[in-house]
């Protein structure tokens, strides 16, 4: 019986240690754009390969804003810039955080990817787009979004393996109570053949 206890606290563990493991949270990151730009459909091109990244695609939410035809869109992009300290001067205008990043060539890559590791582990950077959309009350659309769509394939893995573990274990507690119930009964066979003998 003390395997079986040892056994089921191996399960309980296993079941629910990932519930105590807090995940961070996807982070919302904007490109304001002008719809035949090429720098932006270059940073475009960039933010889309990390998302089949591993390493980032499950960081960041890339909310796209077109400003060259969309006047609402410029007023929230220069107020932006205004409360982080800069000037909206022209697109793309990518809001990290609390980083900005004015135009694009791939010279900036590694500053990004800097720039979305240091806000996806922040807790208490805030989210300066969507605090002012909320405050001053922007009636804007996002043009799209690139968002993370599927689980990893890892949450995956855990997931099956959690399942496969409680039925496993499920199955060995059910086979020790009947083995236990079985020996019980033999034991009583034996008193009784033991009783009649004597």
């Amino acid at each position: 019986m003390k395997k079986a206890k040892i056994f089921l606290l191996s399960i309980a563990l296993v079941l629910f240690l990932p519930l105590c493991v807090s995940a961070k949270g996807i982070k919302d990151i904007y490109i304001f754009k002008g719809k035949t730009c090429d720098f932006c459909a270059n940073a475009l091109k960039f933010f889309t390969s990390l998302k089949s990244n591993s390493s980032y695609k499950d960081k960041f939410n890339l909310i796209e804003y077109e400003v060259w035809y969309d006047e609402e869109n410029k007023s929230l992009a220069s107020r932006v810039a205004e409360e982080m300290g800069k000037e909206f001067g022209g697109v793309p205008f990518i809001v990290i955080g609390d980083e900005t990043f004015d135009d694009y060539t791939s010279s900036y890559d590694s500053d990004i990817k800097k720039a979305i590791d240091d806000y996806y582990e922040s807790d208490d950077t805030e989210d300066v787009v969507a605090s002012l959309i909320a405050k001053e009350g922007f009636n804007v659309t996002p043009e799209s979004t690139i968002e993370v769509t599927a689980s990893s394939n890892a949450d995956t893995i855990i997931g099956i393996i959690i399942i496969v573990v409680a039925v496993l274990g499920f199955g060995y507690v059910i086979y020790l109570s009947r083995k236990d119930s079985s020996s019980k009964v033999k034991q009583a066979n034996t008193k009784k053949a033991h009783k009649k003998t004597k």
